[in-house]
């Protein structure tokens, strides 16, 4: 059996942009909300709320929530660092793409992300930054 292959930031905008995303909420703010338990989801204690990065247990099933609603991959509590590691940045690239007011515009571009930033944000964030990494290669 071969392991499994990390997902790549494409596969994750175009998870984002096709509208199957797991949380019915989009919050920047948590990976994963126990606001209101989504009882019909496929995945074990999931909330109705989540950022990008909370949307992985349907990419990666290495990704799974905990029963206090935490996000971890391969048991191991997910963080920026691991994130990172996971997709092959750096820890500043991570967190301008994923956390809010962590953005370094002047360098990786996209728009800087409130605690109220919309999934359209991030996805054009991510947008941009890939289009600039393309233009680095």
């Amino acid at each position: 059996m071969q392991p499994q292959q990390n997902v790549t930031l494409h596969q994750l905008l175009d998870h984002l942009e096709n509208g199957q995303r797991i949380h019915e909420k989009f919050d920047i703010s948590w990976y994963n909300s126990n606001q209101s338990r989504n009882k019909e989801s496929r995945f074990l204690n999931f909330g109705t709320s989540g950022c990008a990065i909370g949307e992985m247990p349907a990419l990666d099933s290495r990704f799974r929530f905990n029963m206090d609603y935490s996000l971890v991959f391969n048991e191991e509590p997910v963080n920026s660092k691991l994130i990172s590691q996971y997709f092959g940045i750096s820890n500043s690239e991570t967190w301008h793409l994923f956390y809010p007011h962590s953005q370094n515009i002047g360098l990786f571009g996209g728009k800087y992300l409130e605690d109220n930033a919309t999934i359209e944000e991030v996805i054009d964030n991510l947008k941009e930054f890939l289009a600039k990494q393309k233009n680095i290669i």
